[in-house]
């Protein structure tokens, strides 16, 4: 057991937030441990595809790890955790996704599906 750093009650930070694929799927899961998150998936040309509000997780629910910062962030999520889906087509393609509380931007970063 293991105490975090990362506060469940403070402003959503980029150790709040976590997006991923879900194995098996077209899908990928926005999982916060915050309040009041949103989260948006983008074009490869910056048109917003869709956004959401981000179901909060249970703290339990989640591996905390290390960044190259040394920061604490949300490393891995159980499978059978709360979190937001999207759907995305196998096209290939470069996508973006923007992790948002109160209009402020909180982490993002880029994805592609690819059909194995």
């Amino acid at each position: 057991f293991e105490v975090t750093g990362i506060d469940v009650n403070a402003e959503p930070n980029i150790g709040s937030c976590h997006f991923e694929h879900v194995p098996g799927t077209q899908q990928y899961k926005a999982v916060t441990i915050c309040n009041n998150v949103q989260c948006a998936v983008y074009d490869f040309n910056g048109h917003m595809l869709e956004m959401k509000d981000v179901d909060k997780v249970d703290p339990n629910k989640v591996t905390i790890g290390y960044n190259q910062y040394g920061q604490q962030v949300i490393y891995s999520v159980e499978k059978d955790a709360n979190g937001t889906l999207f759907d995305i087509d196998y096209t290939e393609q470069t996508y973006f996704y923007v992790f948002f509380s109160n209009g402020k931007k909180v982490l993002s970063g880029k994805f592609a599906l690819i059909k194995e």
